[in-house]
């Protein structure tokens, strides 16, 4: 692998790379969900038109991507949250995402790092994650990076054959800028 490359875009070119990363980093694993590649493309558009988008290229691969917009776009957010935040003043990373060859490298870290330094802070008083709370690697990446737990949400997950459901514990990490 080369050196990883951190920019930031607006422009769809990846659109692809990402949706790869989003199935293979949530469709696998003892988080494996079904994804309804209509919704995820909506979803990624959506992005792509309302947010940034931060990427780790490594010699023209998707190392990772940190995909934000702000709070009023997630749907989940508890009532507690909504009553507390500006929900128009607060970015809320609503992915981050590495592959599995870039991890143990730093390109979380860079990608929430990027992100902190690139945003407008004269339009975001707040940052918003939110993490299952039993992906520990990731909460704890989060925690070291400033980010405190807020709330919480159950949210109800259905496997990837499409059938069974689950339940996943999601904790909202908040971060004043």
């Amino acid at each position: 692998m080369k050196m990883i490359k951190y920019v930031t875009t607006n422009e769809p070119d990846y659109t692809a790379e990402i949706t790869r990363l989003y199935n293979d980093c949530f469709s696998t694993g003892i988080s494996g969900q079904y994804i309804d590649q209509g919704v995820l493309k909506q979803y990624i558009d959506q992005i792509f038109e309302q947010g940034n988008v931060w990427l780790a290229v490594d010699d023209k691969y998707l190392a990772g991507v940190l995909l934000c917009l702000p709070l009023k776009f997630d749907e989940c957010l508890p009532p507690k949250l909504k009553e507390t935040l500006d929900v128009e003043k607060c970015l809320y990373i609503a992915e981050l995402m590495v592959d599995g060859l870039s991890r143990g490298r730093g390109v979380g870290q860079t990608l929430i790092d990027e992100c902190m330094n690139g945003i407008d802070k004269t339009r975001y008083t707040d940052v918003v994650i939110r993490v299952w709370d039993k992906n520990i690697p990731a909460l704890n990446l989060y925690l070291k990076a400033g980010f405190g737990v807020a709330d919480s949400i159950v949210q109800t997950k259905t496997k990837p054959d499409g059938k069974e459901l689950f339940e996943m514990k999601k904790l909202y990490l908040k971060k004043k800028l």
